[in-house]
Order: structure tokens, then sequence, then C-alpha cells
């Protein structure tokens, strides 16, 4: 195993995982298995690429955010990276699914499916008319057949090799974010690794735990710690560093608001959106919040009953939207 001596900078870590709305009983629990995986064939040696480093430029949680995807890949290819790591999530909460996962595929190396490719593949139609799972029956109906099947194709999980590092790509939606320790414990019992890079809380954090490095590069798109959209580039020299590249959402929010209100999918998913932009605006989460308010009544209606459900649900961002 290598020796690291990474250029940390740390920051902070830990946040409840960001899809709580939808049902367990509907979709799955988030405590969800360690997936089983492969050795990727695809892995390199560094001496393949050429030089005595590789730049790996480390991307997640998109969830269709065009315009700061757009930044991370210029800032990428400006700072000269060799390969992009994808690490899930890049549907489900707008209208660009299809434009994100094209540059998902014309980028992407090495590219791993999060909870969110899972849902639309374990979509439900029965639930189609609840408030809480409108965005991804609008992102199921959305996807060509060709990116429905290219998410179906996608690991859940990946171990590459590259310049002697073995690195172990999963998107972390097994992650228990209130004992981090505990659940690298597990993934140590399962892979043979000297690198994780994991995502899914939207929060930047970098770890070295029992001589491994465990990497969260945040989130390109909705921020749970600061107002800035953030991923790492990953230098795979002898002595590898990170670097955390952060873009201040203020840049550009004003536009990124103009596009989602414009759009078909705004209006059908009014009070997410707003959940949304309000999250990004402010850089943090905003939807526990809204969850324990709508949690606090919504035992008191049938659950089964739509019309209901999406009464209380709007009822309740009445009740506690401007206060986020």
């Amino acid at each position: 195993m290598p020796s690291f001596f990474f250029d940390l900078n740390f920051t902070g870590c830990g946040l409840a995982w960001l899809w709580r709305l939808l049902w367990e009983q509907e979709i799955g629990s988030s405590n969800l298995s360690i997936p089983t995986i492969l050795n990727n064939p695809n892995s390199v040696n560094i001496n393949e690429i050429g030089g005595s480093t590789i730049k790996l430029a480390v991307i997640a949680d998109i969830h269709t955010n065009m315009m700061s995807l757009n930044l991370a890949i210029h800032d990428a290819l400006e700072n000269n990276v060799d390969q992009f790591i994808f690490l899930g999530d890049y549907i489900t909460d707008g209208s660009w699914n299809n434009e994100t996962l094209e540059l998902i595929k014309k980028y992407g190396n090495y590219v791993i499916r999060g909870n969110r490719e899972n849902y639309v593949l374990n979509y439900n139609p029965q639930r189609k008319l609840f408030a809480n799972y409108k965005t991804i029956a609008n992102t199921y109906n959305d996807l060509t057949p060709e990116n429905l099947n290219y998410i179906k194709s996608l690991p859940e999980a990946e171990i590459i090799t590259i310049n002697n590092y073995k690195i172990l790509l999963i998107h972390g939606h097994s992650f228990d974010f209130n004992n981090l320790e505990k659940s690298f414990e597990i993934v140590m019992q399962k892979y043979d690794f000297d690198i994780c890079l994991f995502a899914h809380n939207h929060k930047h954090s970098k770890t070295i735990y029992r001589n491994r490095l465990f990497l969260n590069p945040g989130t390109i798109a909705q921020p749970a710690d600061t107002p800035t959209y953030k991923y790492c580039i990953v230098d795979l020299s002898e002595k590898p560093t990170v670097e955390l590249r952060e873009f201040d959402i203020k840049n550009t929010y004003e536009e990124l608001k103009t596009q989602y209100e414009n759009s078909s999918y705004y209006k059908e998913n009014l009070v997410w959106c707003k959940l949304i932009l309000t999250g990004i605006q402010k850089g943090k989460y905003c939807i526990d919040p809204f969850l324990d308010e709508f949690n606090k009544y919504a035992e008191n209606i049938d659950k089964n009953n739509p019309t209901e459900f999406n009464e209380l649900w709007e009822r309740t961002y009445k009740n506690i939207g401007g206060k986020l």
C-alpha cells in the first residue's frame, strides 16, 4: 500500500442523507448493503498516460445543474486534468437530465451511479401523482431510452488502479454520516483499496483513516456546507495531493434561478424547486427542516391519497418556506 502524504486543507463533514422524503417502503431503505464489485479492466497505469503524474477531476452530486457542471469541466480542463471521475446522482432535480448525461458520457472516464439513478431505475408509476415523487416521474419520462439504458449499465461501485493506487469509487448512500468511521470500517472489510472516493451528503471532507484516504469532493450542484459549488482535483504523483476547487454561487445564482423558473419542471415541482434554490443560494440544507415540519402532521392524513398528501405538502411550505 502506498504511503500517503496528502495536502488536506480540511473542511467539514456530516449530514443526514439528502433524499429522505422518498418513503422507504416505496423504494427501499437508506441502509443499503455495500455493493459487490469487480476490478475495472480499463484501469490504467500512469506510464500508459505519460509523465510522472496524473490529475483526476472528481465530481459528484450534479442533480442536473448544467451550469455548475460546465463550470467544473471548464475549470478542470484549464487545469490540465487527465481523467474525470463521476460519483453519481446526476439526475432528477431539473429539466436537463439528458443534457447532463451526455456531458457525463463525453468526459467521464470512470462513472458510477448513485441513489438518484437507482430511484429512476426502480420507478413506481403508482406514486407519480405524489408531490414527493413527481421529480422521479418527471425524470423517468424525460430520459431517452438510450440514457435510461446508460444509467442501468453503470456500476454502483468500482475499483480502479492508477499509478499503483487502488481507488474505490462508491456513491456513499449506505454510509452512516453520523458515524463515518463505522462506515469506513465496513468498506475496508469488503474492499482492498488505498483511496476511497465517495459523495452523497453534499459536504466536502477529507480524512486519513488507518493509512487510507477517504475523500468526499462535495457537490457541484447543491452544497450543504458553504454557498460554493465544489469538486476536487487529485494529483497522483509520488506524494499525492488533493486540491479543493470552489465557485462562488452568487456569481451565477440569478441566471440559474431564471433557468429554473422558465422550465416546465419548475411549474410541476414548485415546492421542491424552491427548496433547491433556497438551499443553493444559502449553501445550507433546507430539506430536513421542511420534512420535519411535514412529518409532524403526516400521520394525520392518508398517505396513500395523493390529494391529501399534496395539500399537506403545499401547506407545509407555506408555513415554513420563509423561515428556511
